[in-house]
């Protein structure tokens, strides 16, 4: 059964855009503050994973996140974020952007198949 459940989570891919008006500083401070996280600079995995967040924020503007995430900084600082929806053979068949309300996509996952 925990095969089918990471299964299930490899079919979506959820990412949150920050802002384009935002400096990257500032997206990485409202990501912080969102997580409730305050890297500890001495410890080697906070350390790695700031640098890493850094990175991805600075270039790519936006980050892979979970959806109550997405709509947790959609909420806080605004910008956009959408889920990718993969067929079983990892084929994109799907893009869907993130509402505050409701469900985000129209598709209906089959758990039997």
């Amino acid at each position: 059964m925990n095969n089918d459940r990471e299964e299930e989570k490899e079919m979506r891919v959820t990412y949150y855009v920050f802002p384009s008006e935002v400096s990257p500083a500032d997206c990485i401070r409202a990501y912080l503050e969102a997580k409730e996280w305050t890297p500890d600079m001495n410890d080697r995995e906070d350390k790695v994973h700031y640098r890493n967040l850094k990175s991805k924020i600075e270039e790519y503007g936006e980050i892979e996140c979970s959806v109550s995430f997405a709509k947790k900084l959609l909420r806080e600082i605004g910008g956009n974020a959408y889920t990718q929806h993969f067929d079983r053979s990892g084929c994109l068949f799907e893009t869907t952007p993130i509402r505050l309300t409701g469900n985000n996509s129209q598709h209906h996952y089959s758990r039997h198949l």
